[in-house]
C-alpha cells in the first residue's frame, strides 16, 4: 500500500513538472487525431445544392466570371419554355439576359481558388473546409485564453467543439457553416485582442468582412465585436477602413449579379422567417444543443450573474449567443432536423466559453477541481475529457456522421460514368444531381422538378434528336421524376444509391 501511494506521488509530481510538455503533447495528439478523422472520410465534392454551387460559383470566379452559358436543349427559334428554371441547376439561378448565376455567397468559392492552384480542384473543399475546421478549434482556444480561461480550461473547449458531431458532420463537406464559424470566432479574437494593440482591429475588421462575404447573417456579429472594440476611435477607424473593400465587393457581387446591392442569392429571406415555428426550434435547441456540446452547456445560462468576468466579455459572449439564437428560432428549417441547427454553429465557441467560464467558478467557489494542477486536478481533467470524447462518439456514430463521405462521393462517380457512358449531346434529366452534372460533365441539364408535360413534350423529341434523353435520379425521385416526365424509361446503370434511365423515343 506503501508503495503504491509513494508511486502515485512520484507519477503526480512528475505530471506537474511536466504540465506544459504534457498539455503540448495531448493538443497534438488531439489535433492529429482530429486531422485524420477529416482527412479519412473525404466528403468535398459537387454534391447537392450548397456544395456543387459553390464549386460552380469557385470555378466561374477562377475565370473571372459571375455567370455561367446556360446549355439549351433547343434552338432559339423554337418555342419558348414555361420557366427558365428548366435549364438551371440546384444552386444556380437564371438571369434576364438568359445566363445563370450562383444563389450562394462568394466568401467560401474565393477561399477554395488559391487552394486549387496548390492542390487541384479535387483535393482543394476539403482541404478548404478542413483548414477552416483546425482554425476554428484553435481560434476557439485562443480566445478561451483571453478570457482568462486556463489551459487545460481552454482546451476541453476546444474539445468540446471538435468532438461535436454538428462540427465534425460539416467539417468534411463543402459547405459554408464551419468557415462560418471559423471568421466569426476570428472576428471577435482579434477586435478584443485590440484592446491590447490597437493594431489587431485591422484583422478584425478584414475577418468581419469575409464572414459576411461567407455567410450575410454573420452581420449579426457586428454588436459583440462592437462590445469587444471598445469606444477607442482609434480601433474603431481602423476596423472600418479595413473592413471597406469586404463590403465593396459584397455590394458590388450583388449589384452585378442580383440587380442590387443589398439583394443576395437567397432572394426574399425574409419569407422564409416564419412566427409559428418558434415554439418548435426552441425544443429542437433544447433536445440538441446539450448533446451536441454535452450537458456543460447548460452552465452559460450562469453567465449574466458572473461579475468575476468583465461587463464587456459578458456583453459579446451574450450578444454573440442570443444573437444567432433568436434569429434562427424563426428560421423555417431550423426546427426540422438536428443537423439544421448548422445554421447557429457560428455562435457555439461562444456557448462554449460561457459554459466554461461559469463551470470554472462554481468548481472553484465550492473547491470540486482546478484544471490547473493537483492529482485531483489531473484525474478529474482526464476524466472530463474522455466524458467529452465518448459523448461525441456516441451521437456521431448513432446519426451516421461519416457516412457523408459515401453519400457525396456517390454524386462525383455518377457523373464520372456519364461521361464515360453517355454520348457526345446527351441531355441529362436531374434535380438533386442536377449542380453536380453542370459541375462534372458538359452535358445540357433540365430540371424535372419544374417541368410541365407541355415542355417535356417538345424537349424529348430533341433531346433525343441530339444525343439520347437520360435521367440520373435518386429514388425518392422517381416517382414525382416519372410522372412529370412520361414514357418509357429503361434502367442502364446504377452507382451507389443513383439510377441511370434512358428514355426510349418512339
Amino acid at each position: 500500500m506503501y508503495s503504491l501511494s509513494r508511486s502515485l506521488a512520484l507519477l503526480f509530481s512528475f505530471l506537474r513538472a511536466n504540465s506544459r510538455r504534457l498539455f503540448l503533447t495531448c493538443a497534438l495528439i488531439l489535433a492529429g487525431v482530429f486531422t485524420l478523422l477529416v482527412a479519412s472520410h473525404p466528403a468535398g465534392y459537387a454534391g447537392g445544392s450548397d456544395s456543387s454551387g459553390y464549386l460552380n460559383s469557385a470555378q466561374l470566379l477562377s475565370k473571372g466570371l459571375t455567370t455561367a452559358p446556360i446549355r439549351p436543349v433547343l434552338a432559339p427559334t423554337a418555342p419558348k419554355l414555361s420557366t427558365p428554371y428548366i435549364y438551371s441547376p440546384l444552386g444556380l439561378k437564371p438571369k434576364s439576359d438568359g445566363s445563370l448565376v450562383p444563389t450562394y455567397p462568394i466568401g467560401l468559392p474565393l477561399q477554395v481558388i488559391p487552394l486549387a492552384w496548390i492542390t487541384g480542384w479535387a483535393a482543394a473543399p476539403l482541404v478548404t473546409v478542413g483548414l477552416n475546421a483546425l482554425a476554428g478549434l484553435w481560434l476557439t482556444f485562443l480566445l478561451a485564453r483571453c478570457w482568462a480561461l486556463s489551459r487545460g480550461w481552454s482546451l476541453l473547449g476546444a474539445v468540446i467543439l471538435a468532438a461535436c458531431p454538428l462540427y465534425l458532420m460539416f467539417s468534411i463537406q463543402m459547405m459554408s457553416d464551419v468557415p462560418a464559424l471559423t471568421w466569426a470566432t476570428a472576428s471577435i479574437l482579434l477586435a478584443w485582442k485590440s484592446r491590447q494593440r490597437t493594431s489587431w482591429s485591422i484583422g478584425a475588421g478584414v475577418a468581419l468582412a469575409i464572414a459576411v462575404l461567407i455567410r450575410p447573417s454573420n452581420a449579426l456579429l457586428f454588436i459583440p465585436v462592437a462590445c469587444c472594440l471598445g469606444i477607442s476611435w482609434r480601433r474603431w477607424l481602423l476596423f472600418g477602413l479595413s473592413g471597406l473593400p469586404g463590403a465593396f465587393l459584397f455590394f458590388w457581387y450583388n449589384k452585378v449579379s442580383y440587380g442590387h446591392p443589398l439583394e443576395t442569392g437567397y432572394g426574399d429571406i425574409w419569407g422564409l422567417m416564419q412566427l409559428n415555428v418558434w415554439k418548435s426550434s426552441l425544443q429542437n435547441y433544447a433536445t440538441w444543443i446539450p448533446a451536441l456540446l454535452t450537458p456543460l452547456v447548460l452552465f452559460a445560462f450562469g453567465l449574466p450573474w458572473l461579475k468575476s468576468v468583465p461587463l464587456p466579455v459578458r456583453f459579446a459572449l451574450a450578444t454573440w449567443s442570443v444573437g444567432y439564437l433568436v434569429f434562427y428560432t424563426f428560421y423555417y428549417f431550423t426546427h426540422e432536423v438536428w443537423w439544421y441547427l448548422r445554421f447557429i454553429l457560428p455562435c457555439f465557441p461562444a456557448l462554449i466559453i460561457a459554459s466554461l467560464l461559469v463551470a470554472r467558478q462554481l468548481t472553484s467557489r465550492f473547491g470540486l477541481f482546478s484544471l490547473a494542477s493537483g492529482p485531483i486536478a489531473i484525474v478529474t481533467s482526464f476524466t472530463l475529457l474522455i466524458g467529452v470524447l465518448l459523448n461525441g462518439r456516441y451521437w456521431a456514430k448513432k446519426h451516421g456522421v461519416f457516412n457523408s463521405s459515401l453519400d457525396e462521393r456517390q454524386y462525383a462517380d455518377a457523373c464520372a460514368w456519364a461521361n464515360t457512358h453517355l454520348p457526345p449531346g446527351a441531355v441529362v434529366a436531374s434535380m438533386q444531381t442536377s449542380g453536380a452534372l453542370f459541375y462534372y460533365t458538359p452535358f445540357s441539364v433540365i430540371r424535372w422538378d419544374v417541368i410541365t408535360p407541355r415542355d417535356f413534350s417538345t424537349l424529348a423529341p430533341a433531346a433525343s434528336a441530339r444525343g439520347g434523353l437520360y435521367a440520373i435520379t435518386f429514388p425518392f425521385e422517381n416517382e414525382r421524376a416519372f410522372q412529370a416526365m412520361p414514357g418509357r424509361w429503361t434502367l442502364i446503370g446504377q452507382i451507389r444509391h443513383l439510377e441511370v434511365r434512358k428514355y426510349d423515343h418512339q
